[in-house]
């Protein structure tokens, strides 16, 4: 297994949790990034394309990318049926459907049907991890046609999870929950806000740290019509200055200008300068059901978020 995250299943003393290999591997299975267009000239036995989101590339051109990475499968596919557009053809290819049969929120996390008889418990948070579930059948089906729909769906909720993917810090028992999730664009941020909402209640107290000045820019109008539709007016949401890791840029827009545009068009945000404003104004917002830190590539937002955890059991 090669992985960009972080894998909780496959950490040890020697490995952070992004690759694994048993002494006689049966399978490869690798995560592919589309950022430099170069997963169109992977040719893999078996591929599955979760979602079309904004990030990297223009959507015109993601799905094209997502599109030609699709038709080189060579023994099957799976796809979002919301795309259409992304069905190859000559290679056997199933669509799945972002739903989730049977879903609900338990004691331990989620818990939704793959099959008829088939349920996955599964500990991690959100209707996207559902739907992500129900991509990950589709596949399974394929590849392991042997196993049966109720065996599949016990593997799948074995799945400890992605370290700072809906990561919880906080203790169980926690008055306030503390959660770092690595999300950063438009449809990211909308499944981490709504699964915490769906998981803890309202109000939330969040604060998001954007990777890049030009992705802010690509993303902004996307992000704002995706905020309208997960933030309430009792929320906090709170934005850092953006997180700059070299390179050449306009500095535009900043943060402050965003928070601007958005709390003109009557969203619950602001801007803050440092890390310690968060704090102080995370303890002031004493109905809060939760704290959220979202950001990617900043290492130590996921360390900051630990600090989190404890300040809000001396808060709690």
């Amino acid at each position: 297994m090669i992985d960009g995250g972080y894998t909780q299943d496959f950490e040890s003393k020697n490995l952070p949790g992004n690759f694994f290999a048993g002494p006689s591997p049966e399978f490869i299975v690798a995560e592919i990034d589309e950022s430099d267009r170069s997963i169109r000239e992977f040719s893999p036995d078996y591929a599955v394309v979760l979602n079309v989101g904004h990030d990297h590339l223009e959507m015109h051109e993601l799905r094209e990318v997502f599109r030609a990475f699709l038709a080189r499968a060579k023994r099957g596919a799976v796809y979002p049926a919301v795309e259409p557009s992304l069905a190859p053809s000559g290679v056997p290819a199933i669509a799945f459907r972002e739903e989730a049969p049977g879903y609900a929120v338990d004691a331990q996390g989620i818990h939704f049907e793959v099959a008829p008889n088939a349920i996955v418990h599964s500990c991690q948070a959100g209707q996207h991890s559902a739907w992500n579930g129900q991509a990950v059948y589709q596949l399974l089906r394929q590849v392991l046609p042997e196993v049966s729909p109720a065996g599949l769906a016990e593997a799948m909720g074995a799945f400890r999870g992605v370290r700072q993917r809906f990561e919880i810090m906080s203790a169980r028992d926690a008055a306030i929950a503390v959660v770092n999730d690595f999300a950063h664009n438009p449809e990211k941020l909308s499944a981490a806000i709504s699964a915490a909402r769906e998981r803890y209640g309202s109000p939330l107290a969040m604060v998001w740290q954007p990777h890049g000045f030009k992705a802010l820019g690509d993303q902004r109008e996307a992000l704002l019509e995706a905020l309208e539709k997960v933030l309430r007016p009792d929320d906090l949401f709170l934005m850092l200055p953006v997180y700059y890791a070299g390179g050449t840029t306009s500095g535009k827009p900043t943060s402050a200008e965003v928070c601007e545009q958005y709390a003109a068009a009557g969203l619950p945000v602001g801007f803050v300068a440092t890390r310690q404003e968060v704090e102080a104004r995370f303890r002031a917002f004493t109905s809060a059901k939760a704290w959220l830190v979202l950001g990617a590539r900043d290492a130590s937002l996921r360390t900051w978020t630990q600090e989190l955890a404890r300040i809000s059991e001396k808060h709690a």
